[in-house]
């Protein structure tokens, strides 16, 4: 053995005796590397386990009300939408990667290496960027849309709100005279909109009426409630389908859908 090797061998004996122990001042205890591994394991496996543990501990603080979320009807359908979830993507992932794997590996397709990038591609695509492309794409006015709209006949999605009013609803946002008011500064800025086929000397004339009526002393308009008189009034909100809808807004609160929710209630008021 050459003195090289004598050198190299005591070198790497020493580091693997000296890796054996953990020294303290004089104190030394004996460890191997699996210990090592251990204890880097474990640090990692705690740190990933805090999050779970305090969303454990306040779970526990709730007392009964997380056996009723636990039980609830929200919940197992939370579950099940989450396992098809699961399902449909490992098979999805394994129908496209597996053939994929086996025609990069097993076969002889041209451009291999340009197949394996491409593979590895969506890896490295951060998922807003792929949220976007998914919105740009698929959202309503998005490139589906707009190529399949002209041949299929399809305007905007279909509503399934009641219209009461029976009106556009760009009717209620239009307005042909504004007063804005800047709370910084305390000025009104009067705007009198033209519209097609108005006339612009019109909308001048509307401008100085609004300027002479707002110079004018107004009339007070302090409100008289007379508790003597009950008011008259007709439902639009059954009481049932009220509550119905304050017990789906629990449900949505408990599954952590939302922290906040006001259940509406509607309902006509006649006035003389």
């Amino acid at each position: 053995m050459s003195i090289v090797e004598l050198v190299n061998e005591g070198i790497w004996s020493a580091q693997r005796a000296r890796g054996r122990y953990i020294s303290i001042g004089r104190q030394r205890w004996p460890i191997s590397s699996s210990s090592f591994l251990f204890l880097a394991s474990f640090a990692v496996v705690a740190i990933v386990l805090v999050v779970p543990a305090y969303l454990l501990l306040r779970s526990a603080e709730a007392g009964t009300a997380t056996v009723e979320t636990l039980l609830s009807p929200r919940t197992w359908a939370t579950i099940g939408n989450t396992l098809l979830l699961v399902g449909s993507v490992v098979i999805t992932a394994a129908t496209i990667s597996i053939p994929l794997a086996w025609l990069t590996t097993s076969t002889d397709l041209p451009g291999k290496r340009l197949w394996n990038v491409l593979a590895a591609l969506p890896l490295v695509i951060p998922s807003y960027v792929v949220a976007y492309l998914y919105v740009s794409i698929l959202s309503p006015r998005g490139l589906v849309h707009t190529l399949l709209g002209p041949w299929f006949g399809i305007e905007r999605l279909p509503s399934t709100n009641p219209d009461e009013l029976g009106m556009p609803e760009l009717t209620m946002l239009l307005a042909t005279d504004l007063a804005v008011l800047d709370h910084s500064d305390g000025m009104i800025t009067l705007i009198a909109n033209v519209v097609r086929g108005g006339s612009y000397a019109d909308a001048v004339a509307r401008l100085d009426a609004m300027q002479a009526d707002l110079a004018k002393p107004g009339e007070t308009s302090v409100a008289v409630l007379d508790l003597d008189t009950e008011p008259v009034f007709s439902r639009r909100t059954e009481a049932a389908d009220y509550m119905a809808g304050v017990d789906r807004a629990k449900e949505h609160i408990r599954a952590g859908d939302a922290f906040q929710v006001e259940a509406p209630y509607s309902a006509v008021v006649e006035r003389a």
